[in-house]
């Protein structure tokens, strides 16, 4: 029709229906000048801020605030919030089919296994004689029962994934629903076009000519051809190609298409009138119709999705809903295995950590007034102190420094509420190079007073003297460690080095006495009594003392390693009994740190990791589960170290036993406490000789025992 004036009314409302009729065609490559057509740099950069501040965590404006799209003007709020909810919820779904396929591939290999075991080496034999092809040619079409077990399968996973991920996951879902509420769906003949684009390589069809045209190119064209009418060709404008393909000429003038030619042909030729007329109604009613048929289809697509909720949602209808009302470029990308933007479980988690996060800081921010009003402002520090007594770990957890205490963990809580989740290197660094965050001693000189003070802790029970004497003891045992068996450090997997060097006060001698060309010796270790003494003295809770009144601070230290960092972080946010919605309802009540945390599962003691006379044995037990036995030198380093195990252990006992025989001539009051640990460390010790029977011939099951111990959960069957 083009853009010109119609003389015609009739010809002008079909103009204005066809209009209404086709969709725009959306591009399924990125780039693009359109409104709504996206960069892959600015996808990626939507998703580095949902990395960092998880999904409606923060107002929205703040989160695209900080994105320097490269596409001139950006885009909508409501188009950025659509790639938001789009990236979420499809790498969600994503995971689900990843998890689906990962587990009928466990179930082949079991089921070849077991079939190889009950048939033997003879039935295999057989069987790859066979003509049948072997496995290639015994596949078949799946059954009706195969596609409903499928089916089962991926509505377990989906329920799985959505329930661990509904904090946020239901945030999304809304907002998607939201979105389709106000905007028209992708038609199925549109999202199949663009899917069939990516997946076959298709091009656009070449499209049957509108009914219009048909009936002109039959019934009006000869006649007009008849009298004097002509039609040239046009294939070309400049680099372009132009459609129509024909402009029309009649008398010197000129008209670039069909419209134009039924609008002006009555008045030329009056008894081609009727005929003109006709096929307009024709084509009027035809259109119609379409548009009634694509009217009904828009109505049944938002029907459809507008009734979703986390309850009712499947993996079915997250599919449908993205399906229609995705971004076309991310769904192509989607389709792109190997180039498309990693996001998958990681993303997942990622925005399940920043959620319980950003919940938890939540918490101890002031509640709003009965008005609707904020409630009061408060400092940081008071923010922090704050949250410090709502976190309540089991007290046996293990520490990532020597000196951690519960400030600590609040302050590292709400650094990545602030920075993001802590195992990307750029929320890491800015969390370090942020001078507004301090974390106070043993790590910097931020004046960070404690929330509450704890339970009374060992300093307070026994005399500094008598702790640095029994940690010295165990001191030197792992500096003969490190002496005797400094080649294996290294293969150790899982054993901090560092924490036992810290937390024992070790120090190497002679690391660089020899020059490149000379044979290096390897570092002797000792015991620095000093370091062990500075560390003994400030555990005590009460360090925080005025340092203008003779204090001495110990010497800084640098912060736990990012790994170390991660893992307290998730300790924190999983198994504190206080990160609850109902924990949340009341205010935390003082010493309420210490008996907290998740009660196992399992009738094996836990040790206590916030002892600092464990921290050796709990680093040998973790050596012994993250050491592979499939490897030439695994199992001769697995053998050696739980020896050592078995030995510390006896050492701990031996001085416990000690102990207590003098508390009970002294009839101290520690005397109940110290018999408490003599026993978990007998039970500890009969757990550690199961480990020995049982890891070289049965790996899972002796690899088991040592996470529990140390209150992990056990590795999956």
């Amino acid at each position: 029709f083009g853009q010109g004036e119609l003389l015609n009314e009739a010809l002008a409302s079909l103009r204005d229906e066809n209009k209404a009729l086709v969709q725009q065609r959306e591009r399924h490559r990125w780039g693009g000048k359109n409104r709504d057509d996206w960069a892959k740099a600015d996808c990626e950069s939507v998703l580095a801020r949902l990395q960092a501040c998880g999904y409606g965590n923060i107002p929205w404006d703040d989160v695209f605030s900080k994105i320097d799209f490269i596409k001139p003007g950006g885009y909508s709020s409501d188009e950025m919030r659509r790639m938001c909810w789009a990236l979420s919820l499809s790498a969600l779904r994503e995971v689900v089919d990843e998890g689906v396929r990962e587990a009928a591939r466990r179930a082949i290999r079991a089921a070849e296994k077991k079939r190889e075991s009950e048939d033997g080496v003879a039935a295999a034999t057989a069987a790859a004689s066979s003509d049948d092809g072997g496995v290639l040619g015994s596949a078949k079409e799946p059954t009706d029962a195969d596609k409903a077990e499928d089916r089962k399968q991926l509505d377990l996973a989906f329920k799985k994934h959505w329930q661990a991920s509904a904090a946020w996951a239901t945030k999304a879902l809304e907002d998607a629903v939201a979105y389709a509420k106000a905007h028209s769906p992708r038609q199925e003949a549109a999202a199949q076009e663009l899917l069939n684009a990516v997946t076959h390589g298709e091009k656009a069809k070449k499209k049957p000519l509108p009914s219009l045209t048909a009936a002109f190119n039959e019934n009006v064209w000869p006649s007009l051809q008849a009298r004097g009418w002509k039609d040239e060709p046009v294939t070309e404008k400049g680099d372009h190609f132009v459609s129509p393909p024909k402009r029309y000429v009649f008398n010197g003038k000129t008209y670039k298409n069909v419209g134009a030619v039924l609008d002006a042909a009555p008045a030329v030729h009056a008894e081609l009138a009727n005929t003109v007329e006709t096929i307009i109604t024709s084509a009027r009613a035809e259109t119609a119709a379409n548009l009634s048929a694509c009217e009904k289809e828009a109505s049944a697509i938002l029907d459809q999705v507008s009734g979703l909720n986390s309850c009712n949602i499947t993996a079915d209808s997250l599919s449908f809903l993205l399906r229609h009302f995705g971004p076309s470029q991310l769904l192509a990308e989607r389709m792109r295995e190997n180039t498309r933007i990693k996001t998958g479980r990681r993303l997942i988690l990622l925005l399940s950590h920043l959620h319980a996060a950003h919940t938890f800081v939540a918490r101890a921010m002031p509640k709003p007034n009965g008005d609707g009003s904020s409630g009061p402002e408060i400092t940081d520090r008071e923010v922090v102190n704050r949250l410090a007594k709502l976190i309540s770990l089991n007290k046996k957890t293990a520490l990532p420094h020597p000196n951690w205490k519960p400030i600590h963990d609040a302050v590292l809580i709400t650094a990545i509420a602030k920075h993001g989740w802590i195992d990307r290197d750029a929320a890491r660094r800015a969390i370090t190079e942020d001078t507004s965050i301090t974390w106070g001693r043993p790590f910097d000189d931020g004046d960070i007073s404690p929330a509450e003070k704890g339970p009374t802790k060992e300093t307070d029970r026994e005399s500094t003297e008598a702790i640095v004497r029994e940690l010295k003891v165990i001191a030197r045992r792992a500096a003969n460690f490190f002496n005797a068996e400094g080649s294996i450090l290294g293969d150790l997997k899982g054993f901090n080095q560092d924490l036992v060097e810290k937390n024992y006060g070790l120090v190497k001698e002679n690391e660089d006495g020899a020059d490149d060309d000379e044979v290096q010796t390897p570092p002797t270790w000792r015991v620095d009594e000093t370091l062990l003494t500075a560390g003994v003295n400030s555990s005590d809770a009460n360090d925080n003392r005025d340092r203008d009144n003779g204090g001495v601070p110990e010497e800084l230290s640098d912060l736990p390693s990012k790994k170390e960092l991660l893992k307290r972080a998730k300790v924190i946010l999983m198994k504190s009994v206080t990160n609850t919605p109902e924990a949340s309802s009341s205010e935390p009540s003082s010493g309420q740190q210490s008996n907290g945390g998740k009660t196992p599962e399992h009738d094996f003691c836990l040790l206590d990791q916030s002892n600092r006379r464990n921290i050796f044995l709990a680093e040998i037990l973790r050596g012994i589960t993250k050491t592979s036995l499939n490897n030439r030198t695994g199992p001769k380093i697995v053998k050696k170290i739980l020896a050592l195990a078995v030995k510390e252990i006896d050492m701990l006992i031996e001085a416990c036993a000690s102990k207590l025989a003098l508390l009970r001539s002294e009839k101290s009051d520690s005397l109940q406490m110290v018999s408490s640990e003599l026993q978990d460390l007998k039970k500890i010790k009969g757990h550690v000789e199961l480990i020995k029977k049982t890891l070289m011939k049965h790996h899972r099951q002796g690899k088991n025992v040592a996470p529990v111990i140390l209150g992990v959960d056990p590795f999956s069957p």
